[in-house]
């Protein structure tokens, strides 16, 4: 999908479903474009660019063209009515790419209900007693020496989620870090089977390397593992400060880090504390998120800003 004539081809597919579902909802308040590679299509209603990660950053991680992403985001910019970022960074660096007066809003990523389940079965492939987790994909958004302390420092670690490295010294990495004794990696599980996983871990860990690409994100993670009920041990991201909590122990040298995560290990359950975690994750559900972008989309006038050629150009005749 990523070749030009491919490209093309797949953007005049999109653009023609899009056209026909609008014509059965009858009047679109809003196109909102999420995408690194899609243009705004030639639709009526607010546009709204929503960036999730610094992508021109990340473009290696994440397999894409760089100046093509640079390229597309500049001119979904340009085009947009709102602009929306994940973090107060990500916003200021997007509007930067095209400079000029537009509306902006900072929409951080959200979360869902996980209710406890008490007398739940705990899933086999676990260590018997306490243990730290780590959810998501394992590449080099990853900080791996404080994942390799905090199992040397006698933490019992789990990995849940698939292997996405691109980088051969990732993978040495990795391959060492999964062959530690304490350490279990257990792979991508079903979605269904995720809240089993959460209920049963001791302590929740974002373990992310402080760099450009992540400084701008906001780790779907973290807010999970509190809507778990857990405690969580962060390195010291912006979207970590955002939240404002002490729910959120951060700490970014490996010997900290680790500390941390057996402290959080070692303390005995708080079921007050756990409703806390719950009840403040709560505030940042998918629903508030949503209701915030809606509330702004309706203050928002249509500036009718010229889109590019390649997403303003008719994909079919209706």
């Amino acid at each position: 999908m990523t070749r030009p004539g491919v490209r093309s081809v797949t953007a005049g597919g999109v653009a023609l479903a899009l056209r026909v579902i609008c014509r059965r909802l009858g009047r679109v308040a809003a196109v909102v474009n999420a995408g690194p590679e899609n243009h705004f299509p030639a639709l009526p209603g607010v546009r709204v660019l929503h960036v999730t990660d610094d992508w021109p950053a990340g473009a290696d991680l994440m397999g894409l063209d760089r100046d093509r992403i640079v390229s597309v985001l500049r001119a979904n910019v340009r085009a947009a009515d709102l602009v929306c970022g994940v973090t107060p960074a990500l916003v200021d660096t997007v509007v930067d790419l095209a400079p000029g007066p537009r509306q902006t809003l900072v929409l951080p990523n959200g979360t869902r209900a996980i209710s406890p389940a008490p007398g739940e079965h705990r899933p086999a492939d676990l260590p018997d007693g306490p243990f730290a987790l780590v959810v998501g994909q394992l590449n080099e958004r990853l900080d791996l020496e404080l994942l390799t302390a905090v199992a040397a420092y006698g933490t019992d670690l789990v990995l849940l989620g698939p292997r996405t490295e691109r980088d051969p010294a990732v993978t040495r990495a990795l391959d060492a870090l999964i062959a530690a004794p304490r350490v279990r990696w257990l792979g991508r599980r079903p979605q269904e089977d995720l809240d089993r996983y959460l209920r049963a871990a001791s302590v929740g860990l974002t373990p992310y390397a402080v760099n450009a690409f992540n400084r701008a994100s906001f780790p779907l993670k973290s807010l999970e593992y509190l809507a778990a009920g857990l405690p969580v041990v962060s390195t010291d991201l912006e979207a970590t400060r955002w939240l404002a909590t002490d729910l959120i122990t951060t700490a970014s040298t490996p010997a900290r880090f680790a500390a941390a995560v057996r402290a959080a290990v070692a303390t005995p359950p708080d079921p007050a504390l756990a409703d806390r975690r719950r009840e403040f994750a709560g505030r940042h559900s998918w629903v508030v998120r949503a209701a915030d972008l809606e509330d702004r989309i309706s203050s928002v006038t249509p500036t009718g800003r010229r889109l590019s050629p390649a997403s303003s150009r008719p994909a079919a005749r209706c």
